[in-house]
């Protein structure tokens, strides 16, 4: 099954670009084989057949580049969240003041959230993730640690939980709509949050009230808290969508990329980094220099990571390289 992939461009009323890119066909052996999860992947093995190239055309069937017709006073610099249905052809963008709903065409039709105190308003927007059965739209504002629902229209439906329902427990930083639940991110562990370490879970399943049904084990158990004051590095805020639920991408370090599957927090991919693996102590330290040479000299996994019918596709870097493998 081969992907579409939509890139955005933003242009103010007025302006108009054409913009082409020429693909090459190669040939791909097919993959006749059923595949059971954990997946184990070798890191190193991807460096070394680094020459064997797959292009986008062997899983990608089209590229379309959609500017983004907007109001100058609605005029987005850098997109800080998005969701797209794609059965509709409805974009939904934004920043951390606004959501910016366009069509298939990059013409704006209206705006979802607004800013302020008053019901159904936030007090910013961290998140924004859409329901495309029911099609409603959900903002989460990790200031207020509250969770919105709004209709595609942007009308105010609910607010579906005003705090975690384990308050005391857990310590939320990003939430997104997933299966009728919402996954969740913790804030990142660094010295400063020591006295709540236990509530930085990293990863997990929320219900609708805001309940944890399911969750990674604490951030800080990778680590020795009592040896160093650790600045924080691993968890970056971020998820990837891909056929079929969610792809949880640990970065700087981490040997387990999750998934969600039937509210439960699970193993996808098992990253085997042969003997380059960061040492955790050392890219979580407070001593840039320390920090910044175990990363070169090491394997170190960067956001995004993605999931096709046939290819897992992550990107990395080592000794100053970017590899997207």
């Amino acid at each position: 099954m081969k992907e579409s992939v939509i890139i955005l461009l933003v242009v103010l009323i007025g302006c108009t670009t054409k913009t082409s890119s020429p693909q090459e066909e190669v040939k791909v052996d097919s993959l006749n084989r059923n595949v059971s999860y954990p997946v184990k992947v070798s890191l190193q093995e991807a460096i070394k057949n680094v020459d064997n190239t797959i292009t986008l055309s062997s899983f990608v069937d089209s590229i379309e580049y959609i500017p983004l017709k907007l109001p100058n006073k609605y005029a987005i610099s850098r997109f800080q969240m998005y969701d797209y249905d794609e059965d509709i052809g409805l974009f939904f963008i934004g920043d951390y003041n606004r959501v910016l709903v366009v069509n298939k065409k990059g013409e704006f039709l209206h705006t979802i959230g607004r800013i302020g105190g008053g019901p159904g308003e936030l007090a910013c927007i961290t998140d924004v993730s859409i329901d495309k059965r029911n099609k409603y739209v959900y903002l989460y504002s990790s200031t207020m640690r509250s969770m919105f629902r709004f209709d595609y229209e942007g009308n105010f439906l609910k607010k579906m939980f005003s705090a975690l329902a384990d308050n005391e427990k857990y310590f939320t930083a990003h939430t997104f709509y997933n299966n009728d639940n919402f996954v969740s991110i913790s804030e990142i562990y660094h010295y400063g949050l020591e006295s709540i370490k236990d509530r930085l879970y990293g990863y997990g399943v929320l219900d609708t009230l805001g309940k944890m049904l399911d969750c990674t084990p604490p951030q800080y158990t990778q680590l020795d808290v009592e040896k160093e004051r650790y600045i924080g590095l691993m968890f970056n805020g971020q998820m990837t969508r891909f056929i079929g639920g969610n792809l949880l991408v640990s970065s700087g370090l981490s040997d387990t990329i999750f998934t969600v599957v039937e509210n439960k927090v699970k193993p996808r991919y098992l990253l085997d980094y042969g003997d380059e693996k960061p040492d955790l102590s050392e890219i979580w330290s407070s001593d840039e220099q320390l920090r910044q040479s175990a990363i070169y000299n090491s394997i170190f996994i960067m956001n995004p990571a993605y999931e096709t019918a046939r290819y897992f596709i992550t990107k990395f870097r080592k000794s100053g390289i970017e590899y997207i493998a």
